[in-house]
């Protein structure tokens, strides 16, 4: 963050921002021209790349995992693979996707990296979990939360990127584990 806004950073721009996803007509390009797509046998191709978009928020990151846990599972006969995925089946699976990591790529680690270093964004995360708004001042440096690609910033207030994040923050960030990282940094108030 202090490479990006303060006095250590290079930038010198008037408005400052973190891109998370693409906008829907490149991630559907993008997404079309994946192997992991041409692997699996969609009844509706673009409906189903559509609700991927949809839980994502256009974030390849998380697109590319998605999809490689959906074959993951397939594979492992989780999942018939012997007719064509329906646009429900899909979204099924997406509304569900795994914290694990089924798909074998650590999709949250930087998350968690960047949020246990940050004890600056615990209070922003409880209020996003407590669906408390987040307010954030206009021309003000990207928030860790926005760094880590669980927060986007609308309308002056911090949401949150995605549906899969916003899964992943509610079943990660108990309060147990709210108060770890509270306990770790010594801040026991």
């Amino acid at each position: 963050q202090d490479l990006v806004y303060g006095p250590e950073s290079e930038f010198n721009c008037a408005h400052q921002f973190v891109l998370q996803g693409f906008d829907e007509l490149e991630f559907l390009d993008y997404m079309g021209r994946r192997r992991e797509v041409a692997r699996i046998s969609f009844a509706d191709e673009t409906s189903c790349l559509r609700r991927l978009f949809h839980h994502t928020n256009g974030n390849i990151h998380l697109g590319r995992a998605a999809l490689w846990a959906w074959l993951e599972m397939r594979s492992r006969a989780v999942i018939q693979n012997d007719t064509p995925t329906t646009e429900t089946e899909f979204d099924g699976f997406l509304s569900q996707f795994p914290v694990s990591d089924a798909c074998g790529m650590d999709v949250y680690f930087q998350t968690t990296r960047v949020i246990a270093a940050a004890p600056e964004a615990w209070e922003e995360l409880e209020s996003l979990r407590q669906r408390v708004p987040v307010s954030v001042p206009a021309q003000s440096a990207p928030r860790a939360l926005e760094f880590a690609a669980l927060a986007i910033r609308s309308g002056g207030r911090l949401h949150y990127a995605s549906p899969i994040m916003e899964q992943f923050a509610r079943r990660h960030y108990d309060d147990c584990r709210l108060g770890d990282l509270y306990a770790v940094s010594g801040k026991w108030d």
